[in-house]
């Protein structure tokens, strides 16, 4: 009996440890190319998101688009596979939910995700510091 708890406290650290860990390996910059553009996400600790497409650059803690001033902020869900990424528009001025644009990413390595918008999938590389 006192084996079995044992097994079963391990197995409990064990998943809380794993939730802990994989829910941060998505931050970070990940560059790829689409239909011969170069794409670069930065996603933040702050669950702010940056995107970069040829050397343009859209999102973050403050953009301003058609007037307004913005902000792009991610919400990931690692409980099912592929994971949802939606990056969710706000308005700075009364923080209304403007727009949210539903992506998807599969983690192929822990440095190689596969991205998927409406526009199609891609392969992003993590990269280094």
């Amino acid at each position: 009996m006192k084996n079995i708890l044992k097994f079963i406290m391990f197995i409990i650290a064990s998943t809380i440890l794993c939730i802990g860990c994989s829910s941060k390996k998505h931050i970070g910059e990940w560059k790829g190319t689409n239909r011969g553009h170069q794409i670069s996400l930065i996603l933040d600790n702050t669950n702010h998101a940056v995107i970069i497409m040829d050397n343009k650059a859209w999102g973050g803690k403050e953009f301003v688009q058609e007037g307004k001033t913005l902000e792009c902020k991610y919400e990931i869900d690692y409980s099912i596979n592929p994971m949802s990424l939606d990056f969710v528009i706000y308005d700075k001025a009364d923080g209304l939910e403007m727009d949210r644009i539903k992506t998807t990413i599969k983690f192929i390595t822990d440095t190689k995700i596969e991205y998927t918008t409406l526009d199609g999938t891609m392969i992003l590389d993590k990269q280094s510091k």
